[in-house]
């Protein structure tokens, strides 16, 4: 049997924005922890991918204690709650390669930071 060597692991907390990398990781019942907990979805559900946006690689995540603090170039930081309550006045139906997800707005101020980074003209 030949063994196997991890020789990086890194997680997206925020899926198709930039990486963070580990030294150590802990596993939860969904994977490894902050991994794709946040995503980006436009009005009509789809999500926001580098395909569309290649540029959404150059936002830096740092996890902290309460929270994820976002770096962009030309940007203030952000700060994204490592833990939101359920608000079901803010669900929303999303959709991950064909297959329907529900999801939550975490916070308006967030929407205008990613809309200006993102869909601001030239955007989308």
């Amino acid at each position: 049997m030949t063994a196997i060597t991890v020789s990086s692991l890194n997680t997206y907390p925020i899926k198709a924005c930039g990486a963070v990398a580990l030294t150590e990781a802990r596993i939860t019942p969904r994977g490894l922890e902050h991994d794709r907990d946040y995503m980006l979805v436009l009005d009509g559900g789809a999500f926001l991918s580098q395909r569309q946006i290649p540029e959404m690689a150059l936002i830096t995540p740092t996890i902290g204690k309460d929270s994820i603090t976002l770096n962009a170039p030309g940007m203030p930081p952000a700060l994204v709650p490592l833990s939101i309550e359920r608000n079901d006045a803010a669900l929303v139906d999303a959709t991950v390669h064909g297959h329907p997800v529900a999801g939550q707005v975490v916070a308006e101020e967030l929407n205008d930071w990613f809309t200006t980074k993102f869909l601001s003209p030239p955007g989308i």
